[in-house]
């Protein structure tokens, strides 16, 4: 199963799966970092859920959460 991104704002994605909704942040968080960090939009709050070092692996972890 593939999973589809929406582009929200730059390297900001939003992804629906199993009635459950994810964003997967890109921005640079500290320094030079490059890396993908992926949500759960509970009640409105993101909640971490992990960092990777690109979209795709974030994007992957998606279906093993939900």
């Amino acid at each position: 199963m593939k999973l589809t991104s929406t582009k929200l704002y730059h390297r900001i994605y939003k992804v629906e799966h199993n009635g459950r909704t994810f964003e997967i942040d890109g921005q640079n968080h500290e320094y030079g970092s490059k890396e993908w960090e992926l949500f759960e939009v509970v009640g409105g709050e993101n909640v971490w859920i992990e960092t990777y070092p690109t979209k795709k692996d974030a994007l992957a972890d998606i279906p093993g959460r939900a």
